[in-house]
């Protein structure tokens, strides 16, 4: 060990790659849902895109320690406070707008508590 602290930018910067590549590969899929759900009883979390007619699909599974990091930065890129959490069983709901091959893209963002973890809801539609 060096002894240095990482620096948490460096941290972070993997987890928001994350979080934009699984909005745009959502987007070229036609995915109008990103799901982040947390698995019973200690995560990881599973990744699932839904289309419209279509069976749920899982695109990955999450270690544990990249939950709480990937749902923070979800709530961030919505303008959230990244550690606000919804109590009983209300919901924390906010829109934030990607771009992805020139069009723009809403994003609504849910967050549910859940008894394993927060839920992660993004629904994706473009803009008109």
């Amino acid at each position: 060990m060096s002894g240095q602290k990482e620096n948490p930018s460096k941290q972070q910067a993997p987890i928001a790659k994350l979080c934009d590549v699984l909005v745009q590969q959502a987007i070229y899929d036609g995915a109008g849902r990103v799901v982040v759900e947390p698995t019973a009883p200690i995560p990881p979390a599973r990744i699932i895109y839904k289309q419209k007619g279509e069976l749920d699909r899982e695109v990955m599974s999450i270690p544990g320690n990249l939950r709480e990091p990937l749902i923070a930065r979800f709530k961030k890129m919505a303008g959230l406070d990244p550690t606000l959490q919804p109590q009983g069983f209300s919901l924390l709901r906010e829109s934030f707008c990607v771009d992805h091959d020139g069009k723009q893209y809403g994003v609504t963002l849910t967050v549910q508590r859940m008894s394993g973890g927060e839920r992660i809801i993004l629904d994706i539609a473009p803009v008109a």
